[in-house]
């Protein structure tokens, strides 16, 4: 029997692939959710959560004012969500009914924001869409 380095038993000679292939079932799994939670042009949807944080930390929130978003963003997420679903690719249909519900957002992100901090808000999401890039997706659960 002809061995293929002198020294490497069998078992080595397995073990190395059966590494690799362990590797890459394990990367197949942890990137799967991400995946799962793909947007528009396929970006990442945040989840309210993570939507919530990035206000927070970009619009300086107070504890009292994040208790308040919490629930504004988790109904946006899911009404987001509904549209992308309902839309079935016809995209004036899923727009007009995007800008609507960002209008229904700030008026409910007005009643909690201060006149700074609505304004802080507008400015970054205006700079998004001249960059050419909308908001976030928001979603997940």
């Amino acid at each position: 029997m002809q061995q293929l380095a002198p020294g490497i038993s069998g078992a080595r000679r397995i073990r190395g692939p059966l590494t690799v292939f362990v590797a890459l079932f394990a990367l197949v799994l942890v990137s799967t959710p991400a995946l799962a939670q793909q947007g528009p042009g396929g970006r990442r949807m945040l989840s309210s959560d993570e939507r919530l944080a990035q206000l927070t930390e970009q619009l300086d929130l107070t504890d009292e004012q994040a208790k308040q978003m919490k629930p504004i963003i988790e109904e946006q997420s899911k009404k987001q969500q509904e549209i992308f679903d309902s839309a079935s690719g016809d995209r004036e249909t899923m727009r007009a009914e995007m800008m609507n519900l960002m209008e229904e957002t700030d008026e409910q992100y007005a009643e909690v924001l201060t006149e700074e901090q609505m304004n802080t808000y507008r400015e970054m999401r205006q700079q998004r869409m001249r960059q050419g890039r909308p908001p976030p997706p928001q979603g997940g659960r």
